[in-house]
């Protein structure tokens, strides 16, 4: 029997699969451009902002601190609420939350334009994140249910599955934002000062709390036993520290364009082009090399070449001539793409097929979580470094450092990945699962 107009719009998704017979190519089309460009705008403002950094600090006053938290008070609230807003999508409707999260981020951008000081800015941020924790997960379910074929659903899907707990839900947002806190405010005042301790310390207790909440409840926001499998846990802390290091190096690299060469941001924003550059050739490259030798070479590859640009990055001086840091900066891009492929290909293939959908999610959400936190340990460090006047140069040092380190961790992660223990592991898993 084929199902009613009522199973779709309280968004259950039935047995059959009626986009297949009822939608024409022309509006398939149209569906799939329309949820791809809320996901272009979701990323650009995620990243995008950064050019704009120098003009925050110069017109309204902003510390490096806040410019940390213009960042951060978005990538935060998107990581928080991404499965929140899929599981809302599953039991209220898609188009319904689709709709209300592109009415919040539209109205959120317009505060932005009118924001008149760092902190309206850092909230109508937030509030453009609300929204846009509302299209990603949502435009991905859309795309699979217009696209039902089975490979397709499970590489597109990014919240299916998933299944709200509040209490859950709000020590992760209060694990995450306590730990964004601790590092950026430690960064201006010191690691030692009573409000960084403070808020450490309420972090740690919210995340045993968490861990608690989800081993026993009966409907967890993430299912623990996930992790037993080595190449989904590999996965995901490698989406982490990949965009650690990637958004970062973003951050502090629009600063030295802007404020340490004096670039104006048109100038910064086409000396960032080989960056993007080196993403999109790869990340093609890459594809086809996970799909013939599975995800270890990928990962393997991003980590040196993520190494090769953090080494280069650590011998930037005052006299250092332009296309060095360009070069660098096409290394670091070029990591991104070598290696995101293989996250969501290890992440998916460490998790028994039904459970695809919910793999590819976590690791989406784990790459917003490692946006968070580089921007926010990278730009503590050259905070602290600015403090003490020293050089641009020599206060980004420690950051670049850092990158090197996030490198050496992803190839080992990406070498256990695929050994034999990690396969016995998630062979376990299905299992468990299946």
């Amino acid at each position: 029997m084929p199902a009613s107009s009522d199973q779709f719009s309280s968004g259950r998704m039935p047995d059959v699969r009626p986009s297949e017979g009822r939608l024409s190519n022309r509006r398939r089309t149209s569906i799939l451009i329309t949820c791809c460009l809320s996901i272009f705008i979701v990323m650009v403002d995620s990243t995008g902002v950064n050019l704009a950094l120098p003009s925050i600090s110069r017109e309204m006053g902003a510390s490096t601190s806040q410019l940390q938290w213009v960042i951060d008070a978005y990538l935060l609230v998107l990581a928080s609420l991404m499965l929140l807003s899929g599981s809302m999508a599953d039991r209220l409707g898609r188009r319904r939350i689709f709709s209300l999260g592109l009415l919040l981020f539209g109205l959120g951008s317009a505060l932005c334009s009118v924001a008149t000081g760092p902190a309206m800015l850092i909230a109508t941020r937030a509030l453009q994140a609300i929204g846009g924790s509302m299209l990603n997960p949502v435009a991905m379910a859309i795309i699979t249910n217009t696209y039902p074929d089975a490979r397709r659903r499970a590489r597109a899907i990014g919240v299916w599955g998933a299944v709200v707990d509040v209490g859950g839900q709000l020590l992760g947002i209060l694990v995450m934002a306590t730990l964004s806190f601790a590092i950026i405010t430690g960064g201006e005042q010191g690691f030692d000062h009573i409000q960084v301790l403070a808020s450490a310390a309420i972090g740690a207790l919210a995340l045993a709390a968490f861990i608690l909440v989800e081993r026993h409840t009966a409907e967890p926001l993430l299912d623990l036993r996930y992790f037993r499998s080595v190449p989904f846990s590999a996965a995901t802390v490698v989406a982490v520290l990949l965009f650690m290091a990637f958004s970062g190096f973003m951050f502090v690299a629009t600063l030295y364009l802007q404020d340490d060469l004096g670039k104006s941001p048109l100038h910064a924003g086409l000396l960032t082009m080989p960056i993007a550059l080196g993403n999109a050739l790869l990340a093609p490259v890459s594809g086809r090399i996970v799909g013939r030798r599975g995800p270890r070479p990928s990962m393997v590859a991003g980590a040196v070449a993520l190494a090769v640009g953090g080494v280069m990055l650590t011998l930037l001086g005052p006299s250092t001539p332009l296309w060095y840091f360009v070069l660098a900066g096409f290394f670091v891009g070029g990591a991104n793409g070598v290696t995101n492929s293989a996250i969501t290909s290890t992440a998916v293939s460490g998790m028994p097929a039904a459970r695809s959908g919910v793999a590819a999610s976590i690791a989406s959400t784990g790459r917003q979580v490692g946006q968070s936190l580089g921007v926010a340990i990278l730009g503590a460090s050259l905070n602290t470094g600015l403090t003490s006047h020293a050089a641009f140069t020599d206060a980004a040092r420690p950051g670049w450092f850092m990158i090197i380190g996030l490198a050496l961790a992803i190839g080992a992660l990406g070498v256990i990945s695929g050994s034999s223990r990690a396969r016995d592991s998630e062979a376990r898993i299905t299992g468990t699962f299946s």
